[in-house]
């Protein structure tokens, strides 16, 4: 049996940096109490499915996001064979699911475009986290989740070493995204465009930067995608589809777990 895939081992490099992190049989139970809203840092973790069910993972997590103080539970896997019965006991159960495509950059890069200028942009300077802030809601990130949000970039991902990079048009930022590069891999993260400037290839410029930045360090570059548009643009810019990952999310169940 084949361990994780790269892409979830970068994943699992991250969460080390969280509040508590406890190795399961089927992966880990992620939590920390200063991100409640954010799924992504209280959570369960099946790295191998094999045969897991619902209530296993239960058993495990739910007592751990209670002390969190987290209300919904958050079940994330980049193994949806192997995890079947548990995605089904999920459904079955009214759980909401997300689905992303992993893709890996297989290259060639396309050449950067003259018209934008793609530049490192800097945490600790004057106004990056508002100016980012009012680009994140583009994501769906809004109200007191943006707030935590912002909060765990600061307090967790920019010190694990997360990079910023952008396009302004003048004083304005146009679009950005990250990279993160952990386990030898580099990961491509929150690529998001003002919703004036999409279409015009910011997207892809920065995107293409980052990947040469990341092509430096590692030779493996991911990202994941989650709708046909995004799919098609970056198996423009040289990805290739490498996997799936599935997210469900519910309340918490009650006292009975």
């Amino acid at each position: 049996m084949s361990g994780p895939s790269p892409v979830a081992r970068l994943f699992a490099a991250v969460d080390a940096a969280l509040d508590r992190v406890q190795p399961m049989p089927w992966g880990a139970i992620v939590t920390d109490p200063r991100f409640p809203l954010i799924h992504d840092t209280n959570y369960a973790r099946v790295d191998r499915g094999d045969g897991l069910s619902l209530d296993a993972v239960r058993r495990g997590v739910v007592p751990a996001l209670r002390v969190a103080g987290v209300k919904t539970l958050h079940v994330a896997t980049f193994d949806p064979v192997g995890s079947k019965r548990l995605l089904d006991d999920l459904e079955a159960d009214g759980a909401k699911f997300t689905y992303d495509t992993v893709m890996r950059f297989a290259g060639p890069a396309p050449e950067l475009r003259a018209r934008f200028r793609v530049e490192e942009l800097d945490p600790e300077s004057l106004g990056f986290w508002e100016e980012l802030a009012e680009l994140l809601p583009e994501m769906g990130v809004e109200g007191a989740a943006l707030e935590q949000y912002l909060d765990w970039q600061r307090a967790v991902l920019v010190p694990f070493g997360k990079r910023w990079f952008g396009v302004r048009d003048g004083e304005r930022l146009l679009g950005v995204g990250a990279l993160i590069v952990g386990e030898g891999v580099g990961y491509v993260d929150d690529i998001v465009t003002a919703p004036d400037a999409r279409k015009q290839g910011v997207a892809s410029a920065v995107v293409t930067h980052i990947v040469r930045e990341a092509r430096s360090f590692v030779d493996e570059v991911y990202l994941l995608a989650d709708e046909p548009d995004p799919i098609r643009l970056y198996g423009r810019l040289g990805f290739v589809e490498d996997g799936l990952a599935v997210g469900a999310v519910q309340p918490l169940p009650g006292r009975g777990w």
